[in-house]
């Protein structure tokens, strides 16, 4: 399977609330194509959203994601939450400038 059926896996088990299968299949993806910013903005947002104590895994997916891809708003936005909730505002105010532009 190429990085983008992996992808494509893990947004299914995903919406499924399967988050670690879905976890396991972004990080296939991106074994396969380490510049898959996808995988990495996919993976980093279960982090965000579903699995709290993986938050500085979650910051290093939307690095990722955004050095790959700097206009994808996703990433930022994924990012600036995690940066709030951690009293990093500045930068969450700058992540969030980011996807405002």
């Amino acid at each position: 399977m190429d990085d983008k059926k992996h992808c494509e896996q893990g947004l299914m088990y995903s919406s499924k609330g399967l988050y670690e299968m879905a976890i396991s299949q972004f990080t296939k993806a991106i074994e396969i194509n380490p510049s898959c910013h996808e995988a990495y903005k996919n993976r980093g947002l279960i982090y965000c959203l579903y699995i709290e104590e993986f938050h500085e895994e979650a910051v290093c997916d939307f690095t990722k994601a955004i050095e790959f891809c700097p206009d994808d708003p996703v990433s930022y936005h994924g990012r600036g939450l995690i940066y709030y909730a951690q009293g990093r505002y500045d930068q969450a105010l700058e992540d969030f400038s980011r996807v405002l532009e």
